[in-house]
């Protein structure tokens, strides 16, 4: 059961999109559909709890940049929305993990918060077996 307050979640996502690529618009529209199939996925769940669910979705070189612009148009509909992030947890975590994968919750929040949006970030703890054996330390 969904408490009385959630009423609805917007799945936000960015498709990375550096200048270089804008020239193929092939590979951006693949990298944009296989991003929205998954967005799909997650909206079907969220509606399968009986929650209201939509996705956004953009192109933008600089991901933070293109999640803030995402998330300010939602707390524009939504005006009460509060955000919702995930902090990638590694087993041995490294300079490169953490500023690859973690570094972009933590600059949307800070680009959210004196705009007046909350943000929450969730560790993610993801199995051993997903990195590979070769990954950075």
């Amino acid at each position: 059961m969904v408490g009385k307050d959630l009423q609805r979640v917007v799945f936000l996502s960015v498709v990375e999109a550096p200048w270089e690529d804008t020239h193929n618009q092939i590979r951006l529209a693949a990298l944009r559909a296989e991003r929205e199939h998954e967005l799909q996925r997650y909206q079907s769940l969220a509606r399968g709890h009986g929650l209201a669910a939509e996705y956004e979705i953009a192109l933008d070189a600089d991901v933070a940049r293109g999640l803030e612009a995402l998330a300010l148009q939602v707390a524009a509909r939504y005006p009460n929305a509060v955000f919702v992030a995930g902090q990638v947890v590694f087993q041995r975590p490294s300079v490169t993990t953490r500023f690859l994968h973690n570094e972009i919750a933590f600059s949307l929040q800070r680009r959210l918060l004196p705009r007046g949006s909350n943000m929450i970030i969730l560790p993610v703890r993801l199995p051993h077996e997903v990195w590979p054996a070769n990954a950075p330390e």
